[in-house]
């Protein structure tokens, strides 16, 4: 494998790298508490590593490099989606009541 191709997926590596150390990082979006908190590492991750795929893929199969990308879109709406709808219950108050999160009730 040449540099410049080595080179070329460094900036990949450092984006997956950013999103995991986002993930044992302290500060979140949506404080790590079961299931709920999760939510907004697992996107992160996810779309950190479907970027490294792209990046690769990019080189040998350009059709399946936009099939990914389209995917790596979708995933990022559908997180900022999932993340808008748990701040938006959570200002509500709605993550309290023992009906709607029963586990919470403890």
């Amino acid at each position: 494998m040449s540099d410049v191709k080595k080179k070329k997926h460094i900036i990949e590596w450092i984006q997956l790298l950013v999103s995991l150390i986002y993930v044992f990082n302290p500060i979140d979006i949506i404080p790590d508490m079961p299931a709920i908190g999760w939510v907004d590492d697992f996107f992160v991750v996810t779309l950190g590593m479907i970027n490294l795929v792209q990046g690769y893929t990019n080189e040998t199969n350009k059709k399946l490099a936009k099939i990914i990308k389209i995917l790596k879109w979708i995933i990022a709406i559908l997180g900022i989606i999932c993340v808008i709808f748990i701040l938006f219950f959570a200002s509500l108050g709605l993550e309290k009541n023992k009906y709607c999160f029963p586990f919470l009730s403890l």
